[in-house]
């Protein structure tokens, strides 16, 4: 068996479940603001391409609550921790980030905070 295909279901969960209405006013503001959720998901359907045996999984929103303000900082944190977990790359606290961004901002040859690789003009 291979195969680590997985699409979200469009569906939301029923009322009792679905805490997005909750944020209604941030999101219609349309600021580009992020709203952070908390989401369970479990397995709605399982497609099997039967030529290669790959299996894409369509999970489904079960429950889903914005976390509240002060929450949030945590959150993020936790989030960093799972994404370290399963790539392998470090990721910097985002003040930290900005400040490097900040000091390397058109400095012709610096390393590209986004790649880690130097911009064209810099190469030799």
């Amino acid at each position: 068996m291979s195969g680590s295909g997985v699409k979200l279901n469009p569906s939301l969960p029923d009322e009792q479940a679905n805490g997005l209405p909750a944020v209604y006013q941030r999101l219609v503001a349309g600021d580009g603001a992020i709203v952070a959720v908390i989401a369970l998901l479990d397995t709605r359907k399982l497609t099997t391409d039967l030529d290669d045996g790959s299996i894409v999984v369509t999970a489904r929103i079960r429950r889903i609550e914005p976390i509240p303000e002060g929450d949030v900082e945590h959150a993020i944190r936790v989030l960093e921790r799972a994404y370290e977990a399963r790539t392998g790359h470090v990721v910097l606290p985002l003040e930290v980030e900005d400040d490097v961004r900040a000091v390397l901002k058109g400095v012709v040859g610096a390393v590209d905070p986004d790649t880690g690789e130097l911009p064209p003009e810099g190469r030799k």
